[in-house]
């Protein structure tokens, strides 16, 4: 069994004949922030989707805490472990800020008094929900709404949480905010987190490993610190080729130092 946290081998995934990942090999230990850039098209958030299950992957597996998960539902894989907010601070609007929590509780089928507790926990970690706990989560600032995802999320208490974009349309100011709330939710609660973000420096900020994908597939994986990191995001932000990118770039690996998977034909 691996001691992996997240752990993917040969995973193919895309919309009906449209492949969009493939050969997609990586490993996330306990414990770790996992950053995953990538210019637009890339393919991060399909990945992302794969993982929870909400696409269905087409090869390779998907191993949470060790146990495969590949052909598991989304609620099984949430059972196991996992929590995910999507991009675009998807949250019921018309609903208070309390019904929103409660919802993230709901499919861990928690007592009323542990859905009390874990609420708690909420308003500790953003002081601001517990202020606005009555107000209609609709009218909340982009950054609260943002806060009020990824509490949703933690309703479950996942080990191992995905977080696709957290920054996208928020006010610099508050996306720093929102990345101190992830490192926190690393350090003080233990949780493992594989994180989708556009904002390279601070995404790299809070990494301890970071995995570059281009056209479907992981053309760098390594340590936020390592010689180049930037070039190499830069090349493929600009748009040098994924081939190109892979020959210059230092061999991908895993954060245990294992193969990070081979680049199929785009």
């Amino acid at each position: 069994m691996s001691d992996a946290e997240l752990e993917l081998q040969g995973v193919r995934s895309g919309y009906g004949d449209l492949t969009v990942i493939r050969d997609i090999t990586f490993a996330v230990p306990p414990g770790n922030i996992t950053v995953l850039l990538g210019r637009n098209g890339a393919g991060k958030t399909t990945l992302l989707k794969t993982i929870a299950g909400l696409i269905q992957a087409s090869a390779g597996d998907i191993q949470i805490g060790g146990a495969s998960v590949a052909k598991e539902p989304p609620y099984l894989r949430q059972r196991r472990g996992l929590g995910f907010v999507q991009e675009n601070k998807r949250i019921f609007k018309r609903r208070s800020v309390e019904d929103n929590l409660r919802m993230g509780a709901y499919a861990s089928k928690l007592s009323r008094k542990e859905v009390t507790a874990r609420m708690a926990e909420a308003y500790e970690r953003f002081a601001v929900l517990g202020a606005k706990r009555k107000d209609v989560a609709g009218y909340l600032s982009g950054g609260e709404q943002q806060m009020l995802a990824i509490s949703q999320a933690l309703m479950s208490h996942p080990r191992l949480l995905l977080l696709d974009e957290p920054s996208a349309g928020l006010a610099p100011s508050i996306v720093q905010d929102v990345l101190d709330a992830v490192r926190r939710i690393k350090e003080e609660e233990g949780r493992t987190v594989l994180m989708v973000e556009q904002s390279v420096d601070l995404a790299i900020s809070v990494a301890d490993h970071v995995l570059v994908l281009d056209i479907g597939r992981i053309v760098h994986s390594g340590r936020p610190d390592d010689t180049g990191i930037r070039e190499i995001v830069e090349d493929t932000y600009f748009g040098r080729t994924a081939a190109t990118a892979k020959a210059a770039a230092p061999a991908a690996s895993g954060p245990d130092g294992s193969s990070a998977g081979a680049a199929a034909p785009a």
